[in-house]
């Protein structure tokens, strides 16, 4: 049996250059933490365009950030980046955003001895 490739296998594992990158939410998996049971919300981005300092095309890279219940607040800025303005005791329907574009800003963390994408902060594109 032979390996086969797809597009998104290539693209996975591309360290991406830090910046600024226009994107898409694309998916969101739902599932409780595995230390407490806390709820996890794990959006998955498509980066819609960019290029990096040596030319690579990061299009159609996925990068990834989770929320978990315990620390709402981190979630502020992604929210209020697809439109939503935030009051205290509101409720947002989180697959709300599956289809929403924004700006994700993209840096590298290492973990387990490698460089990996971290989705480190949001703003509204356009």
């Amino acid at each position: 049996m032979k390996m086969r490739f797809s597009a998104d296998d290539l693209k996975r594992g591309v360290v991406m250059d830090p910046n600024w990158y226009p994107a898409q939410v694309k998916t969101l998996e739902i599932k409780p933490a595995k230390s407490d049971g806390s709820t996890n919300w794990n959006y998955k981005f498509e980066i819609l365009s960019g290029k990096g300092k040596d030319g690579k095309d990061y299009t159609g890279t996925n990068v990834y950030r989770l929320f978990n219940e315990k620390a709402m607040g981190f979630a502020r800025p992604f929210v209020e980046s697809i439109g939503v303005q935030l009051k205290e005791d509101d409720e947002f329907d989180p697959n709300s955003a599956i289809g929403k574009k924004l700006l994700v800003y993209v840096k590298n963390r290492e973990y387990e001895g490698k460089l990996q994408n971290e989705v480190a902060d949001f703003r509204p594109i356009g």
